[in-house]
């Protein structure tokens, strides 16, 4: 029995029934090493897409038409993605979706990741653009002035005031793809130390991250250890695109690192 793990879990590109996404959780996965909640190896789901990141909730069928159509076809698990940028533009709008993907979730008995995909307000980002070098060079070291504290009070505590009690709730996920680009591998570390520590505050749930590729791809085992936030009940997301060569090595590469994440609990699941 191993005391120190986490969760890895492989990402499939596929589109069903205007789902996109995460496809296929479970096939190749260890046992479970802690008592949970739930069994992370029965999870097969997709990402939700567009609800929340489109600002047009016509893009993909709303969620008491979504979810009973993939409860029907034995999906039970989604990965939400969602933005800065749409909370920001109408925060009131923006957490009636989420409740209603919550309360939906719940009813179908479907398991939920939120996970922050990448996009900042204005009043962050300021004249840069948000997936620039630039401006995310900055925001890993801490130099957007407040612009951690801003996120974790303005964007991440509201939401997870808003859904961590739900069972649906799986946990968080701190940050889709991030691409280091030329920081230094310790900023984003202490960026996921920070969120990581900030979130397990506000819940118990589980907490994911990503390595840090270059950009947000391509990386290996050694980078999602090097990035890994030191606190318990967290687990690694990696994003497996098949027509990348090398890309068996990188799956190795990425069970093997799971095997020394520091924390307690979880399974490693690979999809």
């Amino acid at each position: 029995m191993r005391t120190r793990q986490g969760i890895i879990l492989v990402g499939l590109t596929v589109t069903l029934l205007g789902l996109s996404g995460i496809l296929g959780y479970g096939p190749l996965a260890a046992a479970c090493i802690a008592p949970t909640a739930v069994d992370w190896t029965t999870l097969h789901g997709a990402d939700f897409k567009y609800f929340l990141t489109r600002g047009d909730t016509g893009y993909s069928p709303p969620p008491s038409v979504s979810f009973p159509l993939m409860v029907n076809r034995n999906f039970n698990f989604i990965r939400v993605p969602f933005t800065w940028l749409e909370y920001d533009q109408s925060p009131s709008a923006f957490l009636a979706k989420v409740d209603a993907i919550s309360s939906a979730a719940d009813a179908n008995g479907i398991s939920v990741i939120w996970c922050f995909q990448g996009s900042f307000p204005l009043s962050i980002t300021g004249t840069l653009d948000d997936h620039s070098s630039a401006f995310l060079v900055s925001w890993w070291q801490n130099q957007i002035p407040n612009g951690w504290t801003l996120m974790m009070q303005n964007f991440w505590g509201p939401i997870i005031a808003h859904v961590d009690s739900h069972p649906s709730t799986l946990g968080y996920e701190l940050f889709n793809e991030p691409p280091l680009y030329s920081a230094p591998i310790t900023a984003m570390q202490a960026h996921n130390q920070y969120f990581a520590t900030q979130i397990r505050a506000l819940s118990s749930k589980t907490i994911l991250f990503m390595g840090a590729g270059s950009d947000g791809f391509f990386y290996d085992g050694s980078s999602i250890v090097a990035v890994a936030p030191t606190i318990s009940n967290i687990g690694v997301d990696v994003h497996s695109y098949d027509d990348y060569s090398g890309e068996l090595g990188r799956v190795s590469g990425w069970v093997g690192a799971a095997k020394t994440i520091p924390a307690v609990g979880g399974h490693v699941v690979v999809g």
